[in-house]
């Protein structure tokens, strides 16, 4: 073999160089490579904006189901005061013969001499569509046993009559000899006004 030398101009030298750096391009595909990266950082930007997405879906949800919590909660407050107020229809309607069922229920129970007055107490301030009713008792050397019935039956008597005061103190004594009290007893009621 002889190794001959080819010379080379430098029209085909620039040329022979123009090839082999045209088949190196081919041989390194630079497009799909640029081409994969803007795919990859289109992908990170979807990524983000899905991990911000869920972020404030789960925010949301939270808000949702503490809401959802308290709004439980009220309903069960709500049926909690349902509960309490079955029954209570009238409760707070004007009576105007609860004097006269404290001095029944009084005569029924053994007891005599038995004043009741009753008086709308002023200067307090009520519910707008309420007032608040006294009624004060005055006892006069009555037997224990009686003021403490008429005390636990007043009650069933006068729907929504409450205790606000009870003052007695030893009397001079019943005509047979027992010992008896003598003081005064307040009941205060609500009543609805306007009705």
């Amino acid at each position: 073999m002889n190794a001959q030398r080819i010379t080379l101009t430098d029209e085909d030298r620039l040329e022979l160089l123009g090839q082999a750096t045209s088949t190196a391009r081919r041989n390194r595909p630079m497009g799909a490579v640029f081409f994969g990266v803007v795919l990859l950082g289109v992908a990170l930007i979807f990524v983000f904006i899905g991990m911000a997405r869920l972020a404030s879906a789960r925010s949301a949800a939270a808000e949702q189901a503490r809401r959802t919590a308290e709004i439980r909660f009220l309903a069960g407050d709500v049926q909690a005061i349902n509960n309490q107020l079955q029954g209570t229809e009238g409760r707070f309607d004007a009576d105007p013969q609860a004097v006269s069922k404290l001095e029944t229920a009084a005569r029924e129970v053994g007891m005599s001499e038995l004043r009741v007055s009753d008086a709308i107490v002023t200067g307090s301030q009520n519910p707008v569509g309420f007032t608040r009713r006294k009624y004060t008792v005055t006892l006069t050397n009555q037997p224990a046993e009686g003021i403490l019935s008429w005390l636990g039956r007043a009650p069933t008597e006068v729907r929504g009559l409450e205790l606000s005061q009870f003052r007695v103190a030893p009397g001079v004594g019943t005509p047979d000899g027992k010992p008896s009290w003598s003081g005064t007893v307040e009941f205060l009621r609500w009543e609805r006004t306007g009705r």
